[in-house]
């Protein structure tokens, strides 16, 4: 088997743009394939997120220190208030990935509202958890 190179994924975009094509190969040799359309793509993406999540290492729950800030020029994004939880949504899109949603209680805008109050004030102690 030490001979055997390690398969690789190919995903292509089929030229209507409706598709994509996702294959296996190893070496010259297509092991497997599928088709799958933007909401098939979409479910797809969903579940592997859900089993990333299950996976060690675990996901990064913070943002390493000495992080620099990125901004995203020309993000879209839109909020709303879920009608059933009441809970803030906000979106952002990803030209690659679409619609992000995040929510957002209201013990975490209070936290927030005091993060940016804080930052008007240079002066306080900082946010309070």
């Amino acid at each position: 088997m030490a001979d055997q190179p390690e398969p690789r994924l190919s995903l292509i975009l089929d030229a209507g743009k409706e598709v994509m094509h996702l294959t296996i190969h190893s070496g010259e040799k297509m092991l497997g394939g599928i088709i799958l359309s933007a909401v098939q793509l979409e479910e797809a993406i969903a579940g592997l997120t859900r089993l990333r999540s299950q996976m060690t290492p675990p996901l990064p729950s913070s943002l390493a220190d000495g992080t620099p800030v990125r901004e995203i020029k020309g993000a879209a994004y839109d909020f709303g208030v879920d009608n059933k939880t009441r809970e803030l949504i906000f979106s952002l899109q990803d030209k690659t990935l679409g619609w992000l949603s995040f929510r957002f209680g209201s013990q975490l805008l209070e936290r927030m509202l005091r993060v940016v109050n804080s930052a008007k004030n240079p002066l306080s102690d900082g946010p309070k958890q």
